[in-house]
C-alpha cells in the first residue's frame, strides 16, 4: 500500500470536515485530507489531482451526495467513495450502493465514528489498490508474449494466456481451472511457496525467479524458468500468486554444449598428434556443435601455397563431393589462412572471390588455428549458425590451435589423409 493516503472529504458543513479532518489525520498518520464545503468544488479537486478515496455527506444543498457519487463515477469509476451521512434509512443506504458507493456510513455522536470512518477508509483503499494490481497482472497476462497465469492460494489457474496453453499442448479454456500440481512435481511446488513467502516477508523484494521442469499434456518435459510474485487481499493476507514462465531449453542446450566442450579440451591436451587432434576437434564440431559439415584445412605436405582438407565430417563428402584443393589466393579459406582473422558468413554470396560461385554452400565459419590451418563449418542455409554457434566453434579453434602449438605434434600427412 502507499506511504499516504490522500482524502477528500466533501460536507456542506465547513465545521464538520475541519474537525473531521482533525481526527482522521489523529487516526492514521498516513492520512492526507483535502476538504471542501460543495460538489462543484471536490470535483475541482479530483480534476485538478490524484486522491485515494472520497468520503461525502448524503444532504447537501443543491446536489446531494449520490449526485455527487454519479458525476464522479463518470471519470473515476473504481476510486473508493464512502457515504457518511446523518441520512440512517435503507433507502439511502441501497440508492448509494446502487449508485457505485464503495460503503456507507452513518455518522454516529462521539469519537468512535472517526476511528470507524478510517477503518472503512484503509479496507475500501487497500481493496482498490489490491484490484488494481490484480487488473494490472490480467492485462499482463493478455498481453506479454511468455507464458503468464495467475493461480489462486490453493494452486488453481485463474487465468493463464494463449502461450501457456500452447506450451502445455492444451486448449486456453482447459488450462483455467487446472492446479499448478498437474504439470509441476511436488517439490517445484513447493519451492515456489517458500519463495512467495520470502518475497512477502521482504518488502523490498517484490518477484523471485527459480527453474523447474513443466510436464505437457503428452508427458514430454520443458526446463522453464518462472518469475512469480504473491497477490495479497487487502488486509495482506495470501491470495494467490503470479508467474512469467520461460522456456529454457536453448540454455540448458548451450550449457550443456559447454560441458561437453570442456571435456573435449582435456581430451585434446591429452592427444598424442596432429591427426589425432585434429580428428577430435572435428567429431565434437559435429557431435557436440551439431555441425555437420566440417573440415580442416591444413598446407599440403609438398606444397605450402595449397590447402586441402585433412579431415572432415561424412555429409562434406555427400553435398560437395570431394573436398577442393586451395590454392594461394583462392577463396575465402585461403583469405582467412594468410590474414589469420576469422570470418563468419552469413550468406557467402555476397562475399567477393568465393572459391566456387555455384556451390551449394550459402553459410560459413572460417576461423584459423594459427599457422597450422584453417577449421570450416558449412550449412546449405542463410543464417545457418548463430551467436552461441560461432562462440563455442571459436572456444573448438582455440582449444586445438593451443594443442597443435605443441611441439611434440607433427603435422598430418596430407598426402594420405
Amino acid at each position: 500500500m502507499s506511504e499516504s493516503i490522500r482524502i477528500l472529504h466533501v460536507d456542506d458543513e465547513s465545521s464538520f470536515v475541519e474537525l473531521s479532518a482533525e481526527f482522521l489525520a489523529q487516526e492514521d498518520d498516513r492520512f492526507e485530507i483535502l476538504t471542501e464545503t460543495s460538489p462543484e468544488d471536490g470535483l475541482a479537486v479530483l480534476a485538478a489531482q490524484s486522491v485515494d478515496c472520497v468520503v461525502s455527506d448524503y444532504q447537501m444543498p443543491e446536489t446531494n451526495g449520490i449526485e455527487f457519487l454519479k458525476v464522479v463515477r463518470q471519470t473515476h469509476s473504481e476510486l473508493p467513495f464512502i457515504l457518511f451521512t446523518g441520512e440512517g434509512s435503507e433507502t439511502v443506504a441501497s440508492k448509494a450502493i446502487s449508485a457505485g458507493a464503495t460503503d456507507y456510513l452513518q455518522k454516529q455522536t462521539g469519537t468512535e465514528q472517526y476511528q470507524l470512518l478510517a477503518n472503512r477508509v484503509v479496507n475500501a483503499v487497500e481493496s482498490f489498490q489490491t484490484q488494481r494490481e490484480l487488473k494490472q497482472y490480467q492485462r499482463l497476462v493478455e498481453t506479454v508474449g511468455d507464458p503468464m497465469y495467475i493461480l489462486d492460494d490453493t494452486g488453481n489457474i485463474t487465468l493463464a494466456n494463449d502461450a501457456l496453453a500452447e506450451m502445455l499442448g492444451c486448449e486456453r479454456s482447459q488450462v483455467t481451472g487446472m492446479n499448478v500440481r498437474e504439470f509441476i512435481d511436488a517439490d517445484s511446488y513447493e519451492t515456489g511457496m517458500k519463495l512467495l513467502e520470502e518475497i512477502r516477508a521482504d518488502p523490498d523484494t517484490h518477484w523471485s525467479t527459480y527453474e523447474m521442469t513443466v510436464t505437457t499434456v503428452d508427458d514430454s518435459t520443458v526446463p522453464v524458468e518462472v518469475n512469480i510474485a504473491p497477490v495479497t487481499t487487502a488486509d495482506g493476507e495470501f491470495d494467490g500468486s503470479v508467474g512469467v514462465v520461460r522456456d529454457i531449453s536453448d540454455r540448458r542446450k548451450r550449457e550443456q554444449r559447454l560441458e561437453a566442450l570442456q571435456a573435449t579440451t582435456r581430451q585434446l591436451i591429452d592427444t598424442g598428434s596432429f591427426a589425432e587432434a585434429v580428428e577430435v576437434a572435428i567429431q565434437a564440431a559435429e557431435e557436440i556443435l551439431s555441425m555437420k559439415l566440417a573440415a580442416f584445412y591444413v598446407p599440403e605436405t609438398d606444397a605450402a601455397d595449397r590447402l586441402v582438407a585433412a579431415y572432415a565430417t561424412e555429409k562434406v563428402a555427400d553435398v560437395l563431393g570431394q573436398s577442393p584443393t586451395i590454392t594461394r589466393g583462392e577463396g575465402l579459406v585461403w583469405e582467412v589462412y594468410e590474414s589469420e582473422e576469422a570470418i563468419f558468413a552469413d550468406d557467402i554470396r555476397e562475399y567477393a572471390g568465393v572459391y566456387n560461385d555455384e556451390t551449394p554452400i550459402r553459410s560459413e565459419l572460417l576461423i584459423p588455428a594459427g599457422n597450422h590451418g584453417v577449421f570450416v563449418a558449412a550449412a546449405t542455409t542463410v543464417d545457418g549458425f548463430d551467436t552461441t554457434d560461432k562462440k563455442l566453434a571459436h572456444v573448438l579453434v582455440t582449444t586445438l590451435t593451443r594443442a597443435l602449438d605443441s611441439s611434440r605434434r607433427q603435422p598430418v600427412d596430407t598426402d594420405t589423409g
